[in-house]
């Protein structure tokens, strides 16, 4: 079982756990948040002093963590994106630290934790050049009999995007072999202030996230014509003001 594997079935039980879904559906009214955050560490060799720090976070309460470079468990970025046939979106952004949280008041303790403000912080500033942390709430299934890769992408997006028409697509993406996704908006600084912590969206606002049972499915997935549908609808809209309108983290 791979590492993805292995941690998304620990996730996967304890949201069954706290919200009594025996399918291991999200249930629409929980709580649980997705707390997305990438990182630029170009320098980074030893992974070892954060995958520590990590195992203290997956020791907090309502909290699952994974900490992952760019690629798949048998492929490096390089080899990962050629086997995919896709370039290069990640505009430097090097490793993920995927946090599930049951609820806003666990991602919090987890924020201001001393494993979190300490431990963690001392670890990753010698190695760091860039940061973006999306918040959103937690809407896909983890499910690791069927998902073997994420695939996460934070949009900048105008306000003239219509969400719904992008969250029509999304509903065609589900209906692809081996692909769940769900269409998520930033939490915003109502939330931030929930949690107190500064906004460090860089001015992303919108998460598509994608689960995918292996890489052939998320291949067929970014080559598909509802891929190709999907970007025709939201091209339009991209905010570039700031930046690459886009990131791509496999």
């Amino acid at each position: 079982m791979s590492s993805w594997q292995d941690w998304s079935q620990q996730v996967a039980a304890q949201i069954r756990a706290a919200y009594r879904d025996e399918t291991g559906q999200i249930n629409p009214a929980s709580m649980a948040i997705q707390h997305t955050v990438l990182f630029k560490f170009p320098d980074l060799t030893d992974e070892a002093p954060l995958q520590a720090v990590v195992e203290q976070f997956n020791a907090l309460e309502g909290i699952k963590v994974q900490f992952t470079a760019h690629g798949t468990a048998t492929q490096n970025k390089k080899d990962a994106l050629a086997t995919l046939n896709w370039p290069d979106k990640t505009d430097g952004y090097t490793h993920c630290l995927f946090v599930i949280a049951e609820d806003p008041e666990a991602l919090k303790s987890y924020l201001h934790s001393d494993a979190h403000l300490k431990d963690w912080m001392a670890a990753v500033k010698p190695h760091i050049t860039g940061i973006v942390v999306f918040d959103s709430r937690l809407k896909v299934p983890l499910d690791p009999a069927t998902h073997a890769q994420l695939h996460p992408v934070l949009f900048r997006l105008k306000d003239t995007v219509n969400a719904g028409e992008l969250q029509l697509h999304v509903e065609k993406f589900n209906g692809l072999d081996g692909i769940t996704a769900s269409l998520e908006p930033f939490l915003g600084q109502k939330f931030l202030d929930l949690v107190s912590w500064p906004d460090k969206s860089e001015g992303f606002n919108w998460c598509l996230t994608v689960l995918a049972r292996d890489g052939a499915a998320l291949k067929n997935y970014l080559h598909s014509s509802e891929h190709k549908a999907w970007a025709a609808s939201a091209g339009p809209h991209v905010d570039a003001s700031r930046g690459p309108p886009l990131l791509v983290f496999d």
